[in-house]
């Protein structure tokens, strides 16, 4: 089976190549993956749902020509409103909310960001595998690359320094006479002369977590001796 650990990090750095179509970077684990093991990983990360829906797309391609079908078709299975309602209704049953649309967009599943409809399973506009499996494979793997980034930033000393030095920077309302800029998305620039900004420093970063130490000390002893 495929295994993932988001202290592994892996995923940051497997990108083997970018689709000439929408720009979608691949993963190097995808076309070495078995399809039986992207069914177990999305598996293992969304309580079974994958195999769930995949036994549904079965069932209901077993089911169709025995339902009522209608002139035209829409999405070209031509099955009736109404027994495809039903149909849905009495399949999909497994979780309070069900995966098939039996409500507004009759025969739509919508999975992982996966939008398409049962009845013809097509890929979607902005989706990149034909395949239903290796398309919430990928998704699946997008997702925890965004988990191992959300890793690092928690834990990366450079990442939790400049956290640290944000939060007392908006308590304490002093740089101590350090130009500093915060940007968004977590940046810490210093002002350098007339050469404009620059990142701040590991060293500049614990200079300034230092101060703000003496700081809390001189509180806490004030506050002491009230």
């Amino acid at each position: 089976m495929f295994e993932w650990k988001v202290e592994k990090m892996a995923l940051m750095n497997q990108v083997c190549a970018t689709l000439a179509s929408h720009g979608e970077k691949i993963y190097k684990c995808e076309p070495m993956t078995a399809r039986e093991d992207k069914i177990a990983f999305v598996d293992s990360m969304q309580e079974g749902k994958l195999s769930y829906l995949l036994f549904l797309i079965d069932k209901f391609n077993a089911d169709k020509d025995r339902l009522p079908k209608k002139e035209s078709g829409f999405g070209g299975s031509g099955i009736k409103t109404v027994p495809l309602k039903a149909w849905i209704k009495r399949n999909d049953t497994r979780y309070p909310k069900k995966m098939i649309d039996d409500r507004y967009w009759y025969g739509k599943y919508t999975f992982l960001g996966v939008d398409r409809y049962i009845q013809t399973n097509r890929k979607g506009e902005h989706e990149t595998y034909e395949d239903l499996v290796s398309e919430c494979f990928h998704r699946q793997l997008k997702i925890c690359e965004e988990q191992e980034r959300a890793y690092f930033s928690a834990h990366d000393e450079y990442s939790v320094l400049k956290k640290k030095v944000r939060e007392k920077a908006e308590e304490y309302h002093t740089t101590f006479g350090m130009p500093v800029v915060f940007s968004g998305g977590g940046g810490v620039l210093v002002g350098d002369g007339g050469n404009g900004k620059r990142e701040i420093t590991v060293e500049e970063l614990r200079g300034l977590l230092d101060k703000y130490g003496q700081v809390d000390a001189l509180i806490e002893r004030l506050t002491v001796g009230e």
